[in-house]
């Protein structure tokens, strides 16, 4: 019909979290027409991907989710990864996000043509968009390290990204590459498995204890009954994480920063041999690398088969 103008026609390319909210949110704004184009077979993003034992999110978890999808159900302070995936799902189904997904679908070209994106996917093309939104993350492709020799080698090798569950641990001798917050996870929650755990280090990092403590059953069913308890939690979390430990990194609230790192030094000397603390000691200030949160870390590191 002359003069009759069509709705926007919206690509996002990713089925994570950034994904799902972009189709939610977009369809809030009255854009209807979104496909969002995911390589893998389910959403999800990196909780889909990574599956590595002990993987849990470092980020309380009535701080991490949806503003506009509070759960009162979290079972952990920090939940682990399958129940955040599951998160992500019931977000993604709940909102109609799902229908709008065409999985095993990776994006292999967008090509700016005559006042539009053409889409060209592993399924082959997918026609014209307005506009797309990148939703792809930064962390999808694992980082694998150059040693020489790597591929000789002739025993299970893998990124905890692509963790092979397929392999038995138990009575191996197992090395992990790297300190980050993924190594931090999987060395207590593998050792006991393990006959020896070796963990091959670049930098040693500053560690915040913090038990991950369950969330009682009478807490969630308050947060069932009373969704204002939840965003009271996530306030008070928002000031504590975003507020004052975001403040105390940059300088704008030393005595919290102070205490931050009194913590972390009181955690590393809980390292009884000498030798090892030293080894773990960082050579940097707390705060000038990403922080890493556990209470679990110390302890497997200290036993004699690791």
């Amino acid at each position: 019909m002359a003069g009759t103008r069509r709705g926007k026609r919206i690509a996002v390319i990713g089925a994570g979290a950034g994904g799902i909210a972009s189709a939610i949110r977009l369809r809030e704004r009255g854009v209807s027409d979104v496909v969002i184009f995911e390589k893998a077979g389910e959403p999800g993003g990196t909780w889909r991907d990574n599956t590595y034992p002990g993987i849990t999110c470092d980020v309380p978890s009535h701080l991490y989710r949806f503003s506009f999808a509070p759960n009162p159900d979290w079972s952990h302070k920090y939940s682990p990864g399958p129940e955040i995936q599951a998160y992500m799902r019931k977000v993604a189904a709940d909102y109609g996000v799902e229908a709008r997904i065409r999985f095993n679908s990776e994006v292999l070209s967008a090509t700016w043509r005559e006042g539009a994106w053409e889409i060209v996917t592993t399924q082959g093309p997918e026609g014209r968009f307005d506009a797309v939104i990148t939703a792809v993350g930064i962390l999808h492709h694992p980082a694998y390290p150059d040693i020489a020799g790597l591929r000789d080698f002739a025993g299970a090798a893998f990124h905890t990204a692509r963790w092979d569950h397929s392999i038995s641990l138990e009575g191996q001798r197992i090395g992990v590459i790297g300190t980050g917050s993924t190594a931090i996870q999987v060395v207590p929650a593998i050792v006991d498995r393990a006959a020896k755990v070796s963990l091959f280090q670049r930098t040693p990092q500053w560690i915040l204890p913090e038990p991950n403590l369950p969330i009682a059953e009478e807490k969630r069913a308050a947060y069932r009954a009373d969704p204002a308890l939840l965003e009271d939690q996530y306030a008070h979390l928002a000031q504590a994480f975003n507020g004052a430990f975001c403040a105390a990194v940059a300088g704008e609230a030393p005595e919290v920063y102070a205490r931050m790192a009194q913590a972390c030094r009181d955690n590393l000397a809980t390292v009884a041999d000498p030798e090892l603390r030293a080894r773990l000691t960082p050579d940097y200030r707390m705060g000038c690398k990403r922080l890493i949160v556990s209470s679990l870390f110390y302890p497997a590191i200290q036993r004699p088969d690791a």
